[in-house]
């Protein structure tokens, strides 16, 4: 993959203008997105919200809080949740409360994380085998590291 794709990885701020390309490669909101935003936050939050999953997704890292936003990049979060976009121009002048601020910032995190599921064990399972390696030792000669037969007595 071209490293033009690795170009926002890692980075705390945005340009003043993201290209019609950059936004609609890097910076989209999917379906689950709107739909959980709107599951979580009230009306007057959901842009907010919604400026920090497509940084985090496209950067793996929270925006700063001072960085100025891209107007078409605001515009695209107020058409994405039918509103009126947002004017102010940085994620600190969007909150009143940083304790909101931080709110958002780890439901974008925890919304975005992958989720891996893991088959769980039978809950007997686990006495079984512990069962099964009380009464079978392991024999000290199988602790061993095995010879490897290149060396001699005499080397």
């Amino acid at each position: 993959m071209s490293t033009y794709a690795y170009r926002f990885v890692g980075q705390e701020k945005l340009a003043r203008r993201l290209s019609d390309f950059d936004l609609e490669q890097f910076f989209q909101l999917t379906a689950t997105d709107i739909r959980a935003i709107n599951e979580q936050f009230r009306t007057d939050h959901r842009a907010a919200a919604a400026l920090r999953v497509p940084f985090l997704r496209a950067a793996g890292r929270p925006l700063d809080s001072f960085t100025v936003l891209p107007r078409n990049l605001l515009r695209y979060v107020g058409e994405a949740f039918n509103t009126s976009a947002p004017t102010i121009a940085s994620l600190r002048s969007i909150y009143q409360r940083s304790q909101t601020r931080y709110k958002h910032q780890l439901w974008a995190k925890n919304h975005l994380r992958p989720r891996i599921s893991m088959p769980r064990p039978k809950q007997n399972s686990w006495v079984s085998l512990h069962s099964t390696l009380q009464s079978q030792p392991i024999p000290m000669t199988s602790l061993r590291p095995a010879a490897t037969g290149s060396m001699t007595a005499g080397s």
